[in-house]
């Protein structure tokens, strides 16, 4: 049977021009502008829709009705609905398995040009239709049949955000962290610089895309500590306190934390994670202000916010000069601080699916063809043979050395070493092939200067054991173990 696939089964009985509710935006679950979209629902007149028993919600099986014969009975766990695409020519045109794509030649779209940059210092674009057909608009999958009153519901749900701040929060800290490993006090200082550059870019990722408070200090005062907290209540910045764990714009919960901040600092006595003397479950949308320098007669000098997305509820640039604060924790018990101002604030808030993140310096690495490319295919970074050349003899730089032992001691090799999976398989890629080692790896690559399978730092030739954020030794090596003394 066609099930909708098949052009030659699918006939145009009917055309019948509808008009469909909107969200606000793109992606966006609210509709209070009152938003209308226009579609021409062609095809057949009628076609049976496949339920699951369970849950009454679309089984993913659609069929027209001169496909069905008379008694076809489906499957045990499926009951199917007859729905005439002339009274309900929406629920056709989202049910139908062939749908309409999002970029159809000839609709308008809207290109927006986003605040970072590529590797080559182009600045990304997003573009999105400016009406998005209507199976980008609602959630098919989530429309609810009533098998009693033999009813669809009146509004369909809308399709929400495929990915969200915590997400992006997750990605910026995984970043942050894997390329602190990129980081050697003995590697080129134009590569250091790279790195360094990148590091910064993840760290202001939240302030430039607009989901963060930006704190400038107005006025130092005097008395204040390194580690005090200084906490601006929730309905200083616009909030309410009842409008905690309610959705907002984007469909999230609002006051709810992303995760844990990168930016904590250990010696300052703040928690990698999150703190239960200050977090709760129910969650906060207030800021703090941390002082993390201070100058003569404990005038603040520097500060930061303890959430570095704390103001990814609000769509709307704002700045609030002299912001009304109280000391809620103290970083020396004997001082009090007096006489600080602060100003604060943030830019226009750019939608998280728009985000890019930004590209580390391996994003110059040739992908398949050639191509810069963060992530290339399994001829480049991940591969055999780059550019007509030997991976065993260019390893990470696409550069022949000569020799493998060249290679091993070309920091432009070296440097391009990480943990890295082959995308398709999953398997472990060695380092001849540009891949991470383990400790087993050493004697084989003749990494170990006394003969041990294991990287135990001085006795290799390190300054020191390499440790991760945490302080702990590395077993798994990384690029650091790899530029031995000769």
């Amino acid at each position: 049977m066609g099930h909708g696939l098949d052009a030659v089964n699918r006939r145009n009985e009917i055309e019948v021009q509808f008009s469909y509710d909107m969200p606000d935006a793109y992606l966006y679950t609210t509709s209070k502008e009152g938003k209308v979209g226009q579609w021409t629902c062609k095809g057949p007149e009628k076609m049976w829709v496949f339920m699951r028993k369970v849950d009454n919600k679309r089984s993913g099986e659609v069929r027209y009705s001169y496909e069905v014969e008379e008694g076809f009975v489906p499957s045990a766990h499926e009951y199917m609905v007859l729905v005439d695409c002339k009274e309900n020519p929406l629920l056709c045109e989202l049910m139908e398995v062939h749908q309409d794509t999002l970029f159809l030649e000839g609709r308008e779209h809207v290109t927006e040009t986003l605040p970072q940059k590529d590797i080559n210092g182009n600045y990304f674009k997003h573009i999105e239709p400016k009406v998005p057909t209507p199976d980008h608009t609602y959630d098919r999958d989530e429309i609810v049949y009533d098998p009693v009153a033999k009813a669809w519901p009146t509004k369909f749900p809308f399709i929400k955000p495929h990915t969200g701040w915590a997400e992006i929060k997750k990605v910026r800290w995984s970043q942050l962290s894997w390329s602190d490993s990129h980081l050697s006090d003995d590697m080129p200082e134009s590569l250091a610089n790279n790195w360094k550059q990148f590091r910064q870019e993840l760290r202001d990722l939240p302030e430039i895309y607009g989901a963060c408070w930006t704190p400038t200090i107005t006025a130092g005062g005097t008395g204040y500590s390194v580690g005090d907290h200084l906490l601006v209540d929730a309905t200083v910045l616009g909030y309410s306190n009842d409008q905690i764990g309610t959705l907002d714009d984007l469909s999230t919960p609002m006051g709810q934390r992303p995760g844990f901040d990168f930016e904590a600092d250990p010696n300052d006595g703040e928690a990698w994670k999150p703190d239960a003397t200050v977090d709760t479950a129910s969650g906060s949308l207030d800021v703090n202000i941390i002082v993390t320098s201070i100058g003569q007669d404990g005038a603040i000098t520097g500060v930061r916010t303890r959430n570095a997305f704390n103001a990814r509820h609000m769509k709307e640039a704002k700045v609030i000069n002299n912001v009304a604060y109280t000391i809620v924790k103290t970083g020396d018990s004997s001082t009090t601080g007096t006489g600080a101002t602060f100003k604060l604030e943030k830019k226009v808030r750019i939608d998280p699916w728009k985000v890019r993140i930004p590209q580390s310096p391996k994003a110059k690495q040739p992908g398949i063809w050639g191509e810069s490319d963060q992530f290339p295919g399994q001829t480049g970074r991940y591969g055999a043979v780059v550019n007509g050349m030997d991976a065993s003899t260019t390893l990470g730089d696409n550069v022949p050395d000569g020799t493998d032992a060249n290679n091993r001691d070309n920091p432009a090799d070296g440097w391009l070493m990480e943990h890295t999976y082959h995308p398709s398989t999953g398997h472990m890629i060695p380092p001849e092939m540009d891949g991470h080692y383990f400790g087993t790896d050493l004697a084989r690559l003749g990494l170990s200067t006394d003969g041990t399978p294991f990287d135990d730092g001085v006795a290799d030739g390190l300054p020191a054991a390499p440790t991760d954020a945490k302080g702990k030794t590395r077993i798994a090596g990384t690029i650091t173990a790899r530029k031995q003394t000769s």
